[in-house]
């Protein structure tokens, strides 16, 4: 992310400093929190699940990458009051915070998809 915000610090399209200063609030916004994954057994020639419960999946040629989840639906979100700016931050928070709750659930139900995928071709 420190190179992207370096590459828009040098870009002539951003030729104003609303047009930087709204450039680096999204990039803010965007986040750069780093993905990792988990091998996963038995579910084609090689299958990784990332944090969010996405399986990627390989079978001889095919590839492909699934998500499933099957479970309460997220609380409501109360942005009363709040500003532009603060109801990206609550949203922002709020989504990473209910990942992390079902996290187990997305990976347990992603692989069981994938696996019922796999065994379908």
């Amino acid at each position: 992310m420190d190179q992207v915000a370096g590459r828009l610090d040098e870009s002539e399209q951003l030729d104003t400093e609303l047009k930087k200063s709204t450039s680096k609030d999204l990039l803010k916004m965007a986040g750069s929190k780093a993905i990792t994954f988990e091998d996963v057994a038995g579910v084609g020639d090689e299958a990784r699940v990332s944090d969010d419960g996405t399986v990627y999946a390989r079978v001889d040629n095919l590839t492909f990458m699934v998500s499933a989840y099957k479970g309460p639906t997220a609380p409501p979100l109360d942005f009363q009051g709040a500003d532009l700016q603060q109801m990206a931050a609550i949203g922002k928070e709020h989504a990473a915070q209910w990942a992390i709750e079902t996290a187990p659930q997305r990976k347990a139900d992603g692989i069981r998809l994938a696996r019922a995928i796999v065994a379908a071709l």
